[in-house]
């Protein structure tokens, strides 16, 4: 499960940009918009600089 703490992210789009198919932006901060623990949503939960995202 990939989820992202919308209380702590700072709208980096770090995740955005290394696995689009999983995360997109609303209102400013990311999202999940998918589940499953890619290679790629890994690269972006070890690239977020704040940490907001648990897989």
């Amino acid at each position: 499960m990939v989820e992202v703490d919308e209380t702590i992210c700072t709208g980096c789009q770090v995740c955005v940009s290394v696995a689009p198919e999983t995360f997109e932006m609303d209102g400013g901060v990311a999202t999940a918009v998918s589940d499953e623990v890619t290679p790629e949503a890994e690269q972006a939960a070890e690239q977020c600089p704040v940490d907001a995202i648990s897989l």
